[in-house]
C-alpha cells in the first residue's frame, strides 16, 4: 500500500512538474514572501497545511492551505519531547535536578546495586536516549495504555517488567520509557501530580489551548507524545524557547548539542538514517548520513550539518517544527494526516521551502545580498521527481 502511494505521489509530481516552465521567470515582487507562497501553493505532498516561520521576538510569516487554520487542534505527537524536556531542564536550571544524578536517588525502588547497571542511569541518560533500554517502539511502553494505575505505580512496573540491554551510556534508542521515567523523577522531585505541573506550564507559556490527554485512564499522559496543541499554541512555545525566554542560551545549547553515543540500536536505525543525530528533545538535521551498511555504528556528524545548525522535533502526523540556529530563524508545518506518511511529506515540503525562507529571511533583514545568489529564484527550480524518488525510498 505505501509503494502504491508513492507511485502515485510520483505521478503527480511529474504532472505537476510538465505544468511548469523551467525557464519562468522568477516572481518579481517587493514582498520577499512571494516565493515561499507560491513554492507552499506548488507543492504536491500536502493538501492542508499552515506554516508559519518567526524567531525569539515573535512571528515573521504565516500562510494557510486547504482546511488547516493556525487555531485548528492537532495530536503532534513526538512533537511533544520539545516542550516536555524543556519542562524538565528549567528543574535543572534551578537546581531542583541535576543531569548526573542516578535514577535511583529520587525513585526508590530503582536499584543502588552497583553490580546491576541499571543504578548508573541518571537523568542525562534517560533524557537523550541512551538510558540502556534498547527495545525501540516495539513494547507497549507508555503509561496511558495502562487504565488500571495511576503514573508513578505504572512507571514503577514496567521498570520491573523491561530488561535493560546495554550498559547506559552507549546506545542510543527511540522509545517513550525514557521520558516516562524522567517524567516520574520531576515528579517525584517536585512532589507535584504530573498532569497538575503539566498542565501548569501551557498555562505560563500562553498554550492556553493546548492539553496534554489522559485517552484511556489515569495512567497518563505519555509526555513523548500526548501534546494536543494548535500551529498557534506552540508558536508561543517556540518564541520563547528560541528567544532564550524559557531557558537560557546556555541551556538550548547544550540541549542541541549531538549527544548520540558511538552505536545505535537495529530498532532505531530507520530513524537515525533520514533525520540525523539526536540531542535532548531534538534532531540535529543531516539526513541519509549513514548508508545501511554501516549497521549500528554511528560516527560524528559531517561538518556540512554542523556548520547548517537545523535541528527539529518533528512528529509522525506530519507536525514539524524545524529551526536554524545559523540564520537565527523557526519554522513550523501543522499537519494532521496518516501516520509515517504525513510526516515523510512533511519532510519532503521542509526541504523543498527551507531554501525560499532562508532568502525570505535574509531579505526581511538584510535586503539583497550577492552571498545568497546560489538559492533557488524561482519554485519552478525545484526537482519534483527527485523529492518524490526520496520520499518512495523511506517507505517501509
Amino acid at each position: 500500500m505505501a509503494k502504491t502511494l508513492a507511485l502515485i505521489l510520483m505521478l503527480c509530481m511529474r504532472s505537476l512538474a510538465d505544468q511548469i516552465d523551467t525557464h519562468t521567470v522568477p516572481v518579481l515582487s517587493d514582498d520577499p514572501w512571494a516565493n515561499v507562497r507560491r513554492v507552499l501553493e506548488l507543492q504536491p505532498f500536502i493538501r492542508d497545511v499552515a506554516l508559519v516561520v518567526g524567531d525569539g521576538n515573535g512571528r515573521l510569516f504565516h500562510q494557510t492551505k486547504g482546511d488547516m487554520t493556525l487555531d485548528r487542534e492537532l495530536w503532534v505527537a513526538s512533537s511533544s519531547k520539545m516542550v516536555f524536556v524543556v519542562r524538565a531542564m528549567q528543574e535543572v536550571e534551578k537546581g531542583t535536578i541535576r543531569l548526573d544524578d542516578p535514577v535511583n536517588k529520587y525513585l526508590d525502588y530503582w536499584t543502588t546495586d552497583s553490580n546491576d547497571p541499571r543504578s548508573r542511569v541518571t537523568l542525562f541518560h534517560l533524557l537523550s536516549f541512551q538510558s540502556g533500554y534498547t527495545f525501540g517502539l516495539s513494547k507497549l511502553d507508555s503509561c496511558w495504555l495502562k487504565p488500571w494505575s495511576n503514573f508513578s505505580t505504572c512507571v514503577e512496573r514496567l521498570y520491573h517488567k523491561f530488561p535493560l540491554s546495554a550498559e547506559p551510556g552507549t546506545v542510543w534508542d527511540y522509545n517513550e520509557f525514557h521520558n516516562q521515567v524522567a517524567a516520574a523523577v520531576l515528579e517525584k522531585a517536585l512532589g507535584i501530580k504530573l498532569q497538575t505541573f503539566l498542565s501548569q506550564d501551557l498555562r505560563d507559556w500562553n498554550m492556553t489551548h493546548s492539553r496534554y490527554s489522559d485517552h484511556f485512564g489515569p495512567g497518563g499522559p505519555d509526555v513523548s507524545g500526548d501534546l494536543v496543541t494548535s500551529a498557534e499554541d506552540y508558536e508561543q512555545f517556540m518564541v520563547r524557547y528560541f528567544g532564550g525566554r524559557l531557558v537560557s542560551n546556555k541551556t538550548a545549547a547544550f540541549m542541541e548539542e549531538d549527544h548520540m553515543p558511538k552505536r545505535c540500536s537495529l530498532s532505531s536505525l530507520p530513524l537515525v538514517m533520514p533525520q540525523g543525530h539526536y540531542g535532548i528533545g531534538n534532531w540535529w538535521l543531516c539526513p541519509n548520513v549513514y548508508p545501511a551498511l554501516h549497521g549500528t555504528k554511528l560516527g560524528p556528524l559531517p561538518q556540512r550539518c554542523r556548520d547548517a545548525q537545523v535541528h527539529s522535533d518533528q512528529g509522525i502526523f506530519g507536525f514539524w517544527p524545524v529551526w536554524d540556529r545559523r540564520l537565527g530563524y523557526w519554522m513550523l508545518f501543522a499537519v494532521g494526516g496518516i501516520p509515517v506518511i504525513s510526516d515523510g511529506k512533511a519532510e519532503l515540503l521542509q526541504l523543498s521551502l527551507k531554501p525560499f525562507v532562508d532568502k525570505a529571511v535574509n531579505s526581511l533583514r538584510l535586503g539583497p545580498s550577492a552571498d545568497w545568489a546560489d538559492l533557488a529564484d524561482s519554485p519552478s527550480s525545484i526537482d519534483w521527481e527527485q523529492l518524490a524518488a526520496k520520499f518512495q525510498s523511506q517507505l517501509p
